[in-house]
């Protein structure tokens, strides 16, 4: 009939709703990431998190559990992706007791992103946002103002496994960058506030001064 012709027509000219993927879904900046994509209506969220989280139930339309440094998982769950957010990382301070703590860090930011730059040469993703961190920057003392171009390095910055870890991984970003991929980095510094199940070392100190 007509009036289904016209209903499939207008079905068609709908638009379809776009994917984004968010690695490391289950920490402070992914939990809260998650929630403002999902109120926001726009797209569709699949979150990757390595261990079963159920904040994000409410706010994902499909929760996958990988580690992000074992490749052909991450690659399958790569399909039919528009954007990648890759917040992927382990700060030491989630991982106090662990023997291999100095070997987690590393891999999961910088193997994790080296496969994500391998599936990003395989898949037509639009858009990928890495997330590095302004600890990369260092620190100064003669209060000079730093920005993303400045790669200050000071002892204590070289001897924390996770900023190490950022720092290598996101000089292989730049380089994915000059050889066309679509990434962006941002540089954050350190988060505070609500949704922070897991308690991020910002969030500690604050708990332990309130307390």
């Amino acid at each position: 009939s007509w009036k289904k012709f016209v209903d499939t027509e207008i079905k068609n000219l709908k638009p379809k709703k776009e994917t984004i993927l968010v690695t490391g879904a289950s920490g402070h900046i992914g939990l809260n990431l998650c929630k403002i994509i999902s109120e926001k209506k726009f797209f569709n969220l699949i979150s990757i998190c390595r261990n079963k989280n159920k904040h994000l139930e409410k706010y994902s339309d499909r929760i996958i559990n990988l580690d992000v440094t074992k490749y052909d998982d991450f690659l399958n769950a790569c399909s039919n992706i528009d954007y990648v957010i890759h917040l992927a990382a382990v700060h030491e301070k989630e991982i106090e007791t662990s023997i291999n703590k100095e070997k987690i860090i590393y891999e999961t930011s910088v193997k994790g992103t080296e496969n994500l730059i391998r599936i990003a040469k395989v898949k037509n993703f639009k858009k990928i946002i890495f997330a590095s961190s302004v600890a990369i920057c260092g620190v100064t003392y003669d209060k000079k103002l730093l920005n993303e171009n400045d790669n200050f390095k000071d002892v204590f910055s070289e001897e924390e496994p996770y900023i190490k870890a950022k720092n290598v991984s996101h000089k292989i970003v730049e380089k994915a960058i000059t050889e066309g991929l679509p990434f962006v980095i941002m540089m954050p510094s350190s988060a505070i506030g609500i949704n922070d199940f897991k308690l991020s070392p910002p969030n500690r100190i604050i708990k332990k001064l309130m307390n």
